[in-house]
């Protein structure tokens, strides 16, 4: 059995253990009160979803900011605020609130096929573009992949409207060939091939996009298809 320390010793060593005993207390401290703001940052973020899944845009984009107020280390509490303002049509702060999604979460289809629909939204046409493309390349590796359908679409969508047809036509080949009953698919493509002047492919698509639903067609069909 080791001696007892004498008296002066015991004293001298006292300070260290109060001091270190005082700062495993305040370390504890300290985790249990982060442990309680990410926990209150966590209910806002599901009290948000739920809203967001409900349509109520502006109250779930009111609990994704305080959950954020209280922990902004937390990458979907971003997104979903970034998913509301789109929907708000405020594009500034949608960007704003992905790109720091994109800056925590790491590089996520998903998160780029957003910043794609605002840019769209916001007729920043070559914008959209770059973060639609991001999010084709990035979908094989994401933890969570999307469903390319809409982001070929609306990347097709975009060449429409700056005038690339031939890059469209690509884009909405791709999205037919994913669901052959998309009927503005077959409508933009056959936009695509009329204006490229191949008016036997475009009336083709028009006729096809009609006989599915798509009323917009029929004013193509009417100058273009009927002699």
């Amino acid at each position: 059995m080791k001696p007892l320390l004498k008296p002066a010793k015991a004293i001298a060593l006292m300070p260290n253990l109060l001091k270190n005993a005082l700062v495993l207390c305040w370390v504890i401290l300290l985790g249990s009160e982060a442990y309680g703001q990410k926990k209150e940052a966590l209910i806002r973020l599901d009290e948000g979803v739920t809203l967001l899944n409900k349509g109520k845009f502006n109250d779930a984009y009111m609990k994704f900011s305080e959950g954020i107020a209280i922990d902004a280390s937390i990458a979907d509490l971003h997104f979903g605020k970034a998913n509301c303002a789109y929907r708000l049509n405020m594009f500034d702060t949608a960007i704003t609130a992905v790109n720091k999604a994109i800056e925590l979460k790491g590089e996520e289809s998903e998160l780029y096929d957003l910043k794609g629909n605002v840019y769209f939204r916001a007729r920043k046409y070559t914008e959209a573009i770059e973060s639609f493309s991001k999010a084709i390349t990035l979908n094989p590796k994401s933890k969570k992949k999307i469903h390319l359908l809409n982001t070929y679409y609306n990347r097709g969508s975009c060449y429409l409207l700056l005038k690339e047809y031939k890059n469209g036509l690509k884009d909405f080949d791709k999205a037919i060939e994913m669901n052959p009953k998309f009927a503005q698919a077959y409508h933009n493509r056959g936009v695509c091939y009329i204006r490229l002047n191949k008016l036997n492919e475009g009336c083709n698509d028009m006729k096809k996009a009609s006989s599915m639903g798509s009323a917009r067609s029929a004013k193509y069909i009417e100058d273009y298809c009927e002699s």
